[in-house]
Formats: C-alpha cells, structure tokens, sequence
C-alpha cells in the first residue's frame, strides 16, 4: 500500500508541507503517519484510495513537514561538503522526524560544520565510546562507493513474485571521509 498509493498523495504539493514522512511499525503492523496539520488528517482518510487502508494508519504529531525535511538534509548536505564535515552519515530518520547527524570520531574537528548546521537543529550522534544507535547496527549497504545503512532513509518500493523485495533510496546517506 505504501509506495504506490500512500507516497505519492503525500508528495503531492497541496499535502506535502502538512505531514512529515512515515514509517512502518513492525510490532503492530501499521504505517506511522508524521502528522504536522491534524485538520488534513480526515481529508487523507477520506480519499477512496486510502479509505481500504484506514486501519493500518496510525497518525503521530510532529513539528517537521516532509517539506522542510527534504530542504533541510539537502542544506545541511552541502554545508557538510563546503565546511568539509568528516566521518559522518548523514540522514532523514523518519521516526525521530528530523535529520540526524551520526559522527564515527568525537575528536575530528567539525565545530564549523556543526555550528552552521546549528539552525537546522539535527540530532547528533557519536560512535566513540558510546553504545551505538539501533539505527546503525542494521546490515549495510554499499552502492558505487556510498554506504548506506541498511533500514535507515530506505522504503521497500514493491514486492514481486516470490517474496523478492526491491527497496528505494527515500534520501541520500552521505558518508564523508575514510571507508
């Protein structure tokens, strides 16, 4: 249901600044809804190519739209290259509705990075010396050189005969500096 019916409606332009993004909850099998106008909510539901799916829809509140979420990472993904960030992923976590920042090395020097990415207000993280985020552990991915974390900014696209599954990038995750 989700990439060919639900996706699309929620990158429409009259919709895509009133929510922000989803995610599936595997504990109970429903599509997690990032909610920024609730009053678009019972337009959402009532489209009849939604409506067969009402009940797997759960909608949480957030405070970023999909909108800002795209013109955010893409801000930052150029800060990270002009102010030359090193050792980190960068990426639209969906679950925390922001973009987040995760650094390999507490010691790089990435203070001008960091304080021009400020006003975007991403988490951070770091790897050193801290136990490392779920979010991370998961299989990777490499494609061409750029290293993806398994699960995180992916979508599965379609399933196809026989359980196969094809997945698509929703957001570049940049890596910078050594592999």
């Amino acid at each position: 249901m989700y990439p060919n019916v639900l996706r699309p409606i929620l990158e429409e332009e009259s919709i895509i600044s009133s929510f922000g993004g989803t995610y599936i909850n595997i504990f109970n099998g429903t599509i997690i809804v990032n909610t920024v106008v609730f009053s678009k909510v019972e337009e959402l539901l009532a489209l009849p190519q939604i409506t067969p799916y009402n009940h797997s829809l759960d909608f949480k509140e957030v405070n970023n739209s999909l909108n800002k979420l795209k013109n955010n990472f893409g801000e930052i993904s150029w800060l990270s290259k002009i102010k030359h960030a090193k050792n980190l992923y960068i990426l639209t976590d969906m679950e925390y509705n922001n973009i987040v920042l995760y650094f390999f090395n507490r010691n790089d020097n990435n203070t001008e990075f960091l304080d021009a990415a400020k006003p975007f207000n991403p988490a951070i993280f770091y790897f050193d010396g801290e136990e490392t985020p779920q979010t991370i552990i998961r299989p990777r991915l490499v494609l061409h050189g750029i290293h993806v974390a398994g699960g995180a900014g992916l979508s599965v696209a379609e399933e196809l005969e026989e359980q196969h599954w094809i997945l698509k990038i929703q957001d570049l995750v940049l890596y910078l500096g050594n592999s």
